[in-house]
Parts: C-alpha cells; sequence; structure tokens
C-alpha cells in the first residue's frame, strides 16, 4: 500500500499536497483511498486515489504512471460536491479540509 503523503508524481506539475483524507481502516469494505489538495499546474485542484491493499506493501494502488503512484485530478466543476461530502466524511482532517475549501474558493473569486 501507498502512504498518499508521499505521492508526488509527475513531480514536476505537483507543487504542493495537502492530504484531506486517508481512509482505509474507517472503512468497512477495506477500501484504501485518499483525497487531496494539489497545487498543481500552478492552481489549486482537488484529487483521489486509490492507495492499494494495505496487506500488500508492493500494492501501488491507481492510478499509476509508469510504475509511479500518481493522483487522479478531478474536474473543477466537482469540487462542490466533493467537499460538502468531506464535510460529512467521519475521517476528514477537519483543519486541512477548511484550509483546502478556503484556497479553492479564493481562486474561483480571483478566475471570475
Amino acid at each position: 500500500m501507498v502512504d498518499p503523503e508521499k505521492v508526488l508524481h509527475p513531480n514536476a506539475r505537483i507543487k504542493s499536497l495537502e492530504v484531506l483524507l486517508k481512509a482505509g481502516d474507517i472503512n468497512e469494505q477495506g477500501d484504501s483511498y485518499a483525497v487531496a489538495l494539489l497545487k498543481w499546474d500552478d492552481e489549486y485542484r482537488l484529487a483521489i486515489r486509490w492507495n492499494g491493499d494495505p496487506n500488500n506493501p508492493e500494492d501501488k494502488g491507481g492510478p499509476t504512471s509508469r510504475g509511479y503512484p500518481t493522483w487522479f485530478v478531478l474536474p473543477r466543476a466537482f469540487h462542490p460536491w466533493i467537499l460538502a461530502a468531506l464535510f460529512d466524511h467521519p475521517g476528514v482532517d477537519m483543519q486541512s479540509l477548511i484550509w483546502a475549501r478556503d484556497r479553492l474558493q479564493k481562486q474561483a473569486l480571483r478566475s471570475d
């Protein structure tokens, strides 16, 4: 299983990473997934990934690219729904989530 805090590929595009949710042990299905705020090409974006099997240290989860674990960067249009769902999730880092929401809102105001 991959630690999402260490998933920084492609490093030319990811400038910063703030993991908002690491799920696995709190998920009754045993799924291990993460949600993060990335600084992707100088723009804040939400991203998700499957971290892999917690019982298999070789499992890189998904997505991967050229053998490296990566993030799936979500379309901006999904940000409001993902944020709303995260605020209701019992395992979220609330302080990081509020920080991420504020960054995304400030960025949206600048682009309008």
